[in-house]
């Protein structure tokens, strides 16, 4: 007697080959296929450059990173991971960063490239002032800006 062998019965689904692009009517090669999201955004560059003017500020004001971690309650390790772009704060804990730096919030989310670091600083301390002492700087401002617009 002779034997049978059954056809595809190996229970597995075949292998799925991606799909060339073909020409649409026109006659133009179509575009590759995007690839699938890895469900991760990229984000190394805004960690890595938010890092930099945190580390930036955090010298310029003589502060060490057990420092500003004590004074934050983030802790050095925190400070660092944020220093070395492997995490970002909270919007109220960069707040609270740019506080004590002594510094913008815009500044460290680089949203202020062209302002003068040093400027910044000054402003930044000018919400700590008296009421009298900023009614001043107001007046002497609007006395700069209004000689440079003529």
């Amino acid at each position: 007697m002779k034997k049978m062998t059954p056809t595809r019965t190996s229970g597995k689904a075949p292998k799925t080959v991606p799909k060339r692009s073909r020409p649409d009517r026109s006659g133009k090669q179509a575009p590759p296929p995007k690839p699938a999201p890895t469900g991760r955004p990229s984000v190394k560059a805004p960690l890595t450059s938010f890092g930099v003017r945190l580390r930036e500020a955090r010298e310029a004001a003589g502060i060490t990173q057990t420092v500003l971690g004590e004074t934050t309650g983030f802790g050095k390790r925190s400070i660092a991971r944020y220093e070395a772009g492997g995490a970002l704060p909270s919007i109220q804990g960069a707040a609270a960063l740019a506080r004590i730096l002594g510094t913008s919030l815009d500044r460290l989310g680089g949203m202020d490239s062209d302002q003068d670091p040093e400027l910044a600083r000054m402003l930044a301390q000018v919400a700590g002032l008296s009421e009298e002492d900023r009614a001043f700087v107001r007046y002497a401002l609007h006395l700069v800006t209004s000689k440079n617009r003529k």
